[in-house]
C-alpha cells in the first residue's frame, strides 16, 4: 500500500526488548523517520531480513531500521508482527517475544514430512523448495521462501499468512535414490490454509519406482464410451483426508495400501464435464441403456482398496457440458448448375457402427442446406454418426456416404456436400485400373473410384462418389482428381505404386507419370472440356503391405469400418504413403 507511515523511536522501549536478548542496540537518535511503505508480500511473520527463519538476526535489522541507522528491512511485511500497516516499536516488542519463544509469530504452523507411500517410514535424501503464491489486485506472485533437505526428521516452518490471497506450492528439487519424481503430482504440490486452521501438516508420500501399480480409476465419457485420457487430474485422500496423491494425471495407474479412500477429479479445460444423472444428456441415454448405472461425481468418489486391489467399479462418469452441442450442414448440389436440388432423401445415423440409431431424416430442398444440430456423440474409434444418401433426386445420379467424428461436443460445425448428376447428361468418362505385377491386366474389379474438384483443398469436395471402375459416368467442364477407394485396396492388399520407389522408377520408364498425385499412381488429375477427358485417366496398382511398419492399427480399428478416406490427404501417422 503506497502510504506514509509516520514512525518515533521509542528509545527506552526498544532498549528494554533488545536486552532480552542480548542485543546491543546503541542510542537512538530522537527524531522522526518517515518511510514509504510499499505494497508487498507477506513470506514469514518475523523473518525480518527475508532468510526463511526467525531469529536474532531479524531483530537486529528491525532495532537498526527502527532507530534510523539503516533503511534496510528484507520484506517489510514480515517485520508488520501486529499487522497494523505499520513498523514501529510494537512490532518489535512482538519478535523479541517470538525469538524468545514466550508468543507464537502471527500466521500458521507449517509441518512437511517425506515418508514411503506404501509403508509410512520416512524418508531422507528428498530437496525442495517452498513457495508462496499471492494473488494481488488480479495479479499472481511468485515468492520463492528457500530451499531445504528433508532427513527424515519433520520440517517445520512459522508465521505463514493464511489469508484468502495466499497459498503454498512445495516442489520437489530431488527425491531419495529409487523413488518417483514425477508421480502422482508430488512434484509440484500446491496448498492452503483452511479457515482458522493454524496447524498443517503435509506428508509427502513417495512411492518406489519399482512398486507395482495394479490399481485405476476410469474417465469414463458417455459421448463415445470411452476411457477421456487427459481430461483431469485426481486427487487421492484417505477417509480422514490425509493426502496420498495431489494430482494424479488420469492415465496412471496407481498403488495405495489397504484402507479406505476418496478421490475428487480436478478437470484440465477440456471440454468435457461431469455427467448429470438427471439431466437430458443422461435420459437420452437411459433410452439406450436401460441397465446403465449414471453417477454424479461432482463431490468425488469413494473407493476401498483390500489385499492391494480396488473393490468394485470406480470411476467418474463424464459427459458434454451443459448446453453445448455440434451440428453438420448438409447441401444437396446439382454438378452442372451449382444450384441447390430437392428431392435427395438423406438420413443421419447415431454411432452407425454400435446401437446404429435413425437420428434423423430429411429431403433436400432447393431453398439450401439443411442443418441438423444436437449432435452430442464423439468418436474414438469408430464414427460418432453417418450422414448417407438414401436415394438421389427424381432424374439425377449420385450416391455417397460420409462417417461423421467430433473429438468432443463443442458448438463444433462440419459441412458435407452431394453432388448429383443429370441422367441427361451423356456419359464419355471412365476411370480403368490396372495390377502393375500381373503385366498390367485390367483390375477394375479391386475399387471403386471417387472424383474431387482439382483446387486449393484437394479431397475436400468429391462431386462424384463410388464410382465402378471402367463404366463411363460425366462430369461438367473443370479439373478434376480420379482416385482409388484406398481402404477398398488396403483390404484386399493392394496400394498405388510410389514414384520414388525402384518400382516406381519402372513405372515412370515405361508410362508418363507426371500427373500421378502425390508421387503415387492411384490419383491422377485430369481436365474435362466439352464433356471429355484430356487423358487416358489409368491407375495402377501393386500388391504391398500398405502400412509397413507404422504400428497404428488397422483403419476399421481406428476411423471405423466404412469410413471412405477418400485419398488420405492429411491423415496423420500415415506419412509414408506419401
Amino acid at each position: 500500500m503506497n502510504r506514509i507511515t509516520r514512525i518515533k523511536a521509542l528509545i527506552m522501549a526498544a532498549a528494554t526488548a533488545a536486552a532480552s536478548m542480548s542485543v546491543c542496540i546503541p542510542a537512538a537518535q530522537a527524531e522522526d523517520l518517515v518511510l514509504e511503505v510499499p505494497a508487498d508480500i507477506v513470506s514469514m511473520f518475523g523473518d525480518v531480513n527475508d532468510d526463511a527463519q526467525i531469529g536474532i538476526a531479524d531483530a537486529v535489522q528491525l532495532q537498526r531500521y527502527l532507530l534510523g541507522q539503516s533503511d534496510e528491512l528484507g520484506r517489510w511485511r514480515n517485520a508488520d508482527l501486529v499487522v497494523d500497516d505499520n513498523i514501529d516499536i510494537f512490532d518489535f516488542v512482538k519478535l523479541r517475544k517470538v525469538v524468545t519463544g514466550e508468543e507464537k509469530p502471527d500466521g500458521a504452523k507449517l509441518t512437511i514430512k517425506f515418508v514411503d507411500m506404501m509403508t509410512g517410514e520416512p524418508l531422507d535424501g528428498a530437496e525442495f523448495m517452498l513457495h508462496t503464491l499471492y494473488d494481488y489486485e488480479g495479479e499472481e506472485y511468485s515468492l520463492a521462501l528457500g530451499e531445504w533437505a528433508a532427513s527424515g526428521e519433520d520440517i517445520n516452518f512459522f508465521g505463514l499468512p493464511t489469508d484468502d490471497e495466499y497459498n503454498y506450492l512445495l516442489e520437489l528439487l530431488t527425491v531419495p535414490e529409487g523413488y518417483e519424481f514425477y508421480y502422482g503430482g508430488w512434484n509440484c504440490t500446491e496448498f492452503s490454509f483452511g479457515e482458522n486452521e493454524e496447524d498443517k501438516e503435509l506428508v509427502v508420500r513417495l512411492i518406489k519406482e519399482d512398486e507395482e501399480k495394479p490399481l485405476s480409476i476410469d474417465l469414463l465419457d458417455w459421448t463415445n464410451g470411452e476411457n477421456r485420457t487427459g481430461a483431469g487430474l485426481i486427487e487421492i485422500t484417505d477417509k480422514d483426508g490425509n493426502l496420498y496423491y495431489p494430482n494424479l494425471a488420469d492415465f496412471c495407474d496407481f498403488a495405495l495400501p489397504d484402507g479406505d479412500y476418496h478421490a475428487n477429479l480436478k478437470l484440465t479445460g477440456m471440454p468435457v464435464s461431469f455427467l448429470d444423472p438427471d439431466g437430458e444428456f443422461a435420459d437420452e441415454l437411459k433410452e439406450l441403456f436401460p441397465d446403465a448405472d449414471f453417477r454424479n461425481c461432482t463431490q468425488g468418489i469413494d473407493f476401498t482398496v483390500k489385499d492391494g486391489q480396488i473393490t468394485g467399479d470406480p470411476r467418474f462418469d463424464l459427459g458434454p457440458i451443459d448446453g453445448m452441442e455440434n451440428e453438420v450442414v448438409v447441401s444437396c448440389i446439382d454438378a452442372y448448375t451449382g444450384k441447390p436440388v430437392e428431392g435427395a432423401k438423406l438420413s443421419i445415423i447415431e454411432a452407425p457402427d454400435e446401437y446404429a440409431k435413425v437420428f434423423k431424416t430429411w429431403t433436400s430442398s432447393a431453398d439450401g442446406p439443411e442443418t441438423i444440430t444436437g449432435l452430442t456423440r464423439t468418436c474414438v474409434r469408430k464414427p460418432a454418426y453417418r450422414i448417407q444418401v438414401d436415394s438421389p433426386p427424381e432424374g439425377y445420379t449420385g450416391s455417397g456416404s460420409d462417417n461423421v467424428g467430433y473429438g468432443f461436443v463443442y458448438g463444433y460445425s462440419q459441412e458435407y456436400i452431394y453432388y448429383f448428376t443429370p441422367v441427361t447428361e451423356e456419359k464419355n468418362i471412365n476411370v480403368n485400373i490396372y495390377n502393375w505385377d500381373d503385366n498390367c491386366a485390367l483390375f477394375n474389379d479391386l475399387c471403386t473410384i471417387d472424383i474431387y474438384y482439382d483446387n486449393d483443398d484437394p479431397f475436400s469436395q468429391r462431386v462424384a462418389r463410388d464410382l465402378k471402375a471402367g463404366e463411363a459416368f460425366s462430369l461438367p467442364d473443370g479439373d478434376y482428381t480420379a482416385a482409388l477407394n484406398i481402404l477398398e485396396c488396403y483390404k484386399k492388399g493392394y496400394q498405388g505404386i510410389n514414384l520414388m520407389s525402384a518400382t516406381g522408377d519402372e513405372f515412370k520408364a515405361a508410362k508418363p507419370a507426371e500427373d500421378y498425385n502425390s508421387v503415387r499412381t492411384d490419383q491422377i488429375s485430369f481436365t474435362v472440356k466439352d464433356g471429355k477427358a484430356d487423358k487416358d485417366l489409368d491407375l495402377y496398382v501393386i500388391a504391398e503391405n500398405l502400412y509397413g511398419s507404422v504400428n497404428t492399427g488397422t483403419l476399421e480399428e481406428l476411423f471405423g469400418e466404412d469410413l471412405d478416406l477418400g485419398g488420405l490427404a492429411g491423415l496423420e501417422g500415415l506419412e509414408d504413403l506419401f
